[in-house]
This record gives C-alpha cells, sequence and structure tokens, in this order.
C-alpha cells in the first residue's frame, strides 16, 4: 500500500467488506425495484444528483469542526486550537490515503463515494438508452400541449409589440398581402 491511494478505490479499501457489500447491496435493490419504469428512473437519477458523497460530508464535517474550533479559541482559551489543527491533519490524511476517522462512520451510514453514486447513475442511463420507445413515452407531451413557440414561428418582433398594445398580430401583414393582390 502506497501513502497516496488512486482515487477510484482509496475509500473503498479502508472501509469494512461488509460495509462495502451493503452499500453495493442497497444499490442493487433500488435498481431491481425501479426496474424499467421510466418515472422512477427519471425521480431516481434527480435524488442521485442531490445525493451527497462521502468527500463532501467530510468537507462538511472538517470545515465545521475546524470552524467551531477557532471560534472556541478566540473566545474560550488557545488550547482549542487543537481541534482545527486535528481536524485538518485528518482532512490530509483523508486526500492522501482515502482515510480518517470519520470515515468508517460515515460508511455506515450509508454515505457512498462519487464512483459508486456514478455507477448507480450509468446503470440507470444505459437502461434508458436501451428502451427508446419507453423514452420517447416518458417524454411525451400529454394531449393538448404544444411546444413552447420559438421566435422563428411567432414572426418579427414588432408583431409582439402589437400583440402587447391589443393589436392582433399579423393583421397589417394580411392586408398588405390582400390589397397587393
Amino acid at each position: 500500500m502506497s501513502l497516496i491511494e488512486p482515487n477510484a478505490i482509496r475509500v473503498n479499501r479502508h472501509t469494512d467488506p461488509r460495509v462495502n457489500l451493503r452499500i453495493a447491496k442497497q444499490a442493487a435493490e433500488r435498481l431491481a425495484v425501479i426496474g424499467d419504469d421510466p418515472q422512477r428512473t427519471q425521480t431516481r437519477l434527480g435524488e442521485l444528483e442531490r445525493e451527497w458523497d462521502i468527500e463532501r460530508a467530510i468537507e462538511a464535517n472538517a470545515a465545521s469542526f475546524a470552524l467551531v474550533g477557532t471560534v472556541l479559541a478566540l473566545s474560550v482559551s488557545l488550547w482549542w486550537l487543537a481541534l482545527p489543527l486535528a481536524v485538518t491533519s485528518f482532512l490530509l490524511l483523508h486526500a492522501l490515503m482515502g482515510w480518517c476517522p470519520p470515515v468508517p462512520v460515515l460508511r455506515r451510514l450509508g454515505f457512498r463515494t462519487p464512483r459508486e453514486i456514478e455507477e448507480e447513475r450509468h446503470a440507470l442511463l444505459s437502461r434508458v438508452e436501451s428502451r427508446p420507445a419507453a423514452v420517447a413515452h416518458a417524454n411525451a407531451r400529454p394531449t393538448g400541449a404544444y411546444p413552447t413557440p420559438s421566435r422563428a414561428t411567432l414572426g418579427p418582433a414588432s408583431d409582439h409589440r402589437d400583440a402587447a398594445a391589443g393589436d392582433e398580430p399579423g393583421k397589417q401583414k394580411s392586408q398588405a398581402f390582400s390589397s397587393a393582390n
């Protein structure tokens, strides 16, 4: 084991194999429940976008403890500077090796690595790509819905100003056209 671990495996390597297995099993169960349902797939993809990975949780944890330690050092006793010193040391250790004291706790709480989250996202996206008819159905507009008009379909900007003033857009054009004929 080197001092600097490869990014993709560093947290997993320092996590209890039973915890890694439980996290993988939970992801597989979620995928099985979602199945081929396009609505559930889109909902889960949204959840994955908002999920905090272990890196973000560690950063928030370290920042919180460093801030609390600094405030306490300024207001109570300089001995509280030991807290930000320890936390930043742990953060450096995590950056180099993928392990620090909060990692086992956070992994047991279910925090996943960015790679684990991305693997689930990839599995969902590959299902979406493998069923084009289902995707077309999921993206279809309800009956009676119209696409948002583009600038090209609305015509010149003067028509829009006329419409806002209460005039009928395009009326002048049709009158000009009929008088020319």
